[in-house]
C-alpha cells in the first residue's frame, strides 16, 4: 500500500482536531476528505473510525468510498479498495434511524448551505437527468454492496480510470443486469462503453437497451460509433427483440437511412431473420423512398424460397 505523506495543512488538522474527534464529526470529516481526494487524511480517518467501530462503521466507509468514485479521485479508490472497503451492501447510513448523529446533521447543513442537496441526492441514488426513467426503476441498488455502486457511478461519469481500479479489484461488470454499460451508452461515454465491452459486457443486456439509446445517438449523429460496434458484436438478439428494434428506427423521429443499413446488416447475420412486413406498412417508411427500399430488398433477400412443383398445379 502507498505511502501518504501528511501536509502542512493536514499536520494543523491533525494537531488541532487529530484523535479528539467524535465518531460522527470522523465520518462527517471522511466525506469531506474523500470529495476532496485527501489520500493522507482519508487513510487516518478510517483507521480512527475502525478503532472505534460501530455498527454503521463499514456503511460510512462505504458511502466515502462511492463520494471518491464519483468525484473522480482514482488514487483515493485505490487506496480505500487496498483497505479493504466497501464490501457491505449498499445503503444510506444516515438513514439509520440509530444513526442521527453529528455526521447526518451536518451533512444536511451542508448541502443546504451550499444549494447541493438535490444534485447530493442524484449521487448517491443514481438518478441522473440523462438516466432513461424506466432503467433508474429497475435499478436494485440495495442488491449492491459500495463497491459495485461506485463502479456504477464511475462508468455513469465516464471515469475509465477510477472504474479500472475496480475491475482490477475485482469487481464484476455485470452487475445489475450489465446496468454499467447501459448507463455509458445513455451518457456517451464511448471509451468507457469499449472498456466494458473489452471485459465481456453483453450489449443485449436489459432488453437490448443499448440498441435504442445507439439508434438515438446514431440517427442524430451524436455518437455513431455505439451503434456501429453494437452490430459488429457476436451476440444473440432474438427474432422478436429484432423486429421492436427495427420499429424503433423507423420511427419519424430517428428514421435514417445509416442507422437502417447497419441494423440490417446485423439482422441478415441472425439464423431466424425478422419479419419487416409490419415496419414496411409504416407511414415513416412509405414515405421515406430510401428507407422503404431497404427494408423492402431485406425482406426479398430474406424471403424463405417456395418449393417447385415440377411444373404441376396441385
Amino acid at each position: 500500500m502507498a505511502q501518504f505523506k501528511p501536509s502542512l495543512k493536514d499536520r494543523f488538522w491533525s494537531y488541532i482536531k487529530g484523535n479528539k474527534l467524535t465518531y460522527g464529526e470522523a465520518c462527517f470529516e471522511l466525506r469531506l476528505s474523500t470529495i476532496g481526494g485527501n489520500n493522507w487524511r482519508t487513510n487516518h480517518l478510517i483507521d480512527h473510525l475502525r478503532n472505534n467501530a460501530t455498527e454503521t462503521t463499514e456503511d460510512e466507509i462505504g458511502l466515502a468510498l462511492h463520494h471518491a468514485a464519483n468525484n473522480g479521485h482514482s488514487d483515493t479508490v485505490r487506496l480505500m479498495l487496498d483497505k479493504n472497503c466497501g464490501n457491505t451492501k449498499y445503503k444510506e447510513p444516515q438513514k439509520n434511524p440509530k444513526f442521527c448523529n453529528a455526521a447526518a446533521q451536518k451533512w444536511y447543513e451542508l448541502n443546504k448551505k451550499l444549494d447541493m442537496r438535490e444534485s447530493a441526492n442524484r449521487a448517491i441514488y443514481g438518478e441522473t437527468p440523462t438516466t432513461p426513467k424506466h432503467v433508474r426503476e429497475e435499478t436494485r441498488w440495495d442488491t449492491l454492496t459500495w463497491k459495485e455502486r461506485s463502479f456504477c457511478t464511475s462508468a455513469r461519469n465516464g471515469d475509465v480510470d477510477t472504474m479500472n481500479k475496480f475491475i482490477e479489484d475485482g469487481v464484476k461488470i455485470d452487475v445489475l443486469d450489465d446496468y454499467a454499460i447501459c448507463v455509458a451508452t445513455d451518457a456517451i461515454h464511448y471509451d468507457v462503453f469499449e472498456v466494458l465491452l473489452e471485459h465481456g459486457a453483453d450489449v443485449t443486456a436489459r432488453n437490448c437497451e443499448i440498441f435504442y439509446t445507439a439508434i438515438f445517438l446514431h440517427a442524430t449523429n451524436m455518437a455513431p460509433e455505439f451503434l456501429e460496434t453494437a452490430t459488429k458484436q457476436d451476440v444473440h438478439v432474438t427474432k422478436k427483440q429484432m423486429e421492436d428494434i427495427l420499429d424503433a428506427a423507423a420511427q419519424e423521429e430517428f428514421i435514417n437511412t445509416e442507422t437502417l443499413e447497419n441494423l440490417l446488416v446485423f439482422a441478415g447475420k441472425m439464423d431466424e431473420k425478422p419479419d419487416v412486413s409490419k415496419v414496411l406498412e409504416k407511414n415513416t417508411v412509405k414515405q421515406n423512398a430510401e428507407a422503404s427500399a431497404l427494408f423492402k430488398t431485406f425482406q426479398r433477400n430474406t424471403a424463405t424460397p417456395s418449393k417447385k412443383t415440377n411444373g404441376f398445379k396441385r
